[in-house]
């Protein structure tokens, strides 16, 4: 599960503790979470993984290039969050904010057809 978002992205601050549960929900050896920060400085993105009390690793992109990468997802698209199978495919893309349980149903689904 790959979570795109900002720190100064309301919706971003907005669905986190949906990811946080979806994330306590998952079986460890199944599904691993990563947030991947657009735009702001690292130190803007650690105040905001400290406010929110995010539990899994978050990397910053702060120019969007690595964003820029995922097929289907807009550069401009805060929050996404693209699910990718074992195999390395994309499974799901979620453009927009997540909504309670869509994580944990799409990610295992994915686990059943690995």
């Amino acid at each position: 599960v790959l979570n795109n978002w900002a720190s100064w992205c309301e919706p971003c601050r907005e669905e986190i503790p949906l990811l946080v549960a979806a994330y306590a929900a998952a079986d460890p050896s199944d599904v691993l979470f990563l947030g991947l920060n657009v735009s702001d400085e690292t130190a803007a993105a650690n105040e905001f993984v400290d406010a929110t009390g995010m539990p899994y690793s978050s990397i910053v992109d702060t120019d969007g290039a690595m964003l820029a990468t995922i097929p289907g997802v807009p550069a401009k698209a805060l929050p996404s969050t693209v699910i990718i199978d074992r195999e390395g495919r994309i499974a799901a893309r979620i453009i927009g904010p997540v909504r309670g349980g869509e994580v944990a149903e799409i990610t295992a689904e994915v686990a059943r057809e690995s």
